[in-house]
């Protein structure tokens, strides 16, 4: 029994960290959809901020109501390593169409596991993957 726990327990909590990288992408991906999708649904302008120096992103629009999403909560507790977007800031704007002025993309890493979070301005996609993908989408980008 004790090796059984002694190989099984490190590869659930291994899993577990993945899992909340992979959460913590997801969540982002779900909150940038959600705004363009109210951008594109009022027609009116929307700001998302990803701060990688605080972990969290933040929602602004043309009242200049502010709400954001923490990364540092316990049902994430994930860093934001990387943010790299076109214009070199942490601004995606989404027009009164729901489009993202500019691509880029973003790392969600929990204790050594990433997942990338990436944005295309050209199709207005938001989607998840892995490092090696955010890699390959990155040299797309730079041969743009």
């Amino acid at each position: 029994m004790a090796v059984v726990g002694g190989v099984a327990i490190p590869r659930l909590a291994s899993g577990n960290e993945r899992f909340k990288a992979h959460r913590a992408a997801e969540a982002a991906a779900d909150v940038l959809r959600e705004v363009s999708l109210e951008a594109r649904s009022l027609g009116e302008f929307r700001r998302v901020r990803i701060r990688d120096d605080v972990d969290w992103l933040a929602i602004r629009d043309d009242t200049q109501r502010l709400s954001k999403v923490d990364f540092t909560e316990p049902r994430y507790r994930a860093d934001i390593a990387a943010v790299r977007l076109e214009d070199g800031t942490d601004k995606v704007d989404f027009d009164g169409f729901g489009y993202p002025n500019q691509s880029g993309v973003a790392v969600f890493t929990v204790s050594g596991y990433s997942r990338a979070l990436m944005i295309d301005a050209q199709s207005g996609e938001i989607w998840t993957g892995s490092i090696p993908e955010m890699d390959a989408y990155d040299t797309e980008l730079a041969k743009r």
